[in-house]
């Protein structure tokens, strides 16, 4: 889940903002705007963009992006080409809903057994003590007399 939510963000933002008009050139450096410029992602979004402008190809881009990012920039190539996207990006953000929620349930089925570790390792034997301790002290009474 690490590169997801990003990438989710970034959709979210160029779909909003090519639904109040903007293009998807201006869409783009309106996400970038306040941005650290550090981050992967404004690096790669810069990338597609400078790449675009030099007449580079998209296939040229990082082959190592997860899927959905992939799917992603490409769709954002095709706006920056000319091509209608809305619909496109209302597709790509129901597969990051989707794939978000199987990331969560992947996620909540691990954490009853995370949970457990912490569970036995501290609390079990202090229980345990206090079960034994009253039978201990009663022995003892009874070998001292």
């Amino acid at each position: 889940m690490e590169y997801l939510a990003p990438s989710f963000e970034l959709l979210l933002s160029v779909r909003q903002s090519i639904q109040s008009g903007r293009s998807v050139r201006s869409a783009l450096f309106h996400f970038l705007e306040g941005r650290d410029l550090k981050c992967p992602l404004a690096q790669q979004v810069q990338q597609l963009v400078f790449s675009f402008d030099a007449g580079g190809e998209f296939e040229n881009l990082d082959p190592n992006l997860p899927i959905l990012r992939k799917a992603l920039y490409q769709t954002l190539w095709q706006g920056l080409m000319g091509v209608s996207i809305s619909e496109r990006l209302d597709q790509l953000a129901q597969e990051f809903q989707s794939h978000c929620r199987d990331h969560i349930d992947q996620y909540t089925a691990t954490l009853p057994m995370k949970v457990m570790v912490p569970l036995l390792l501290m609390l079990f034997p202090a229980y345990m003590l206090l079960m034994i301790g009253p039978i201990l002290q009663e022995l003892l009474r009874s070998l001292d007399s």
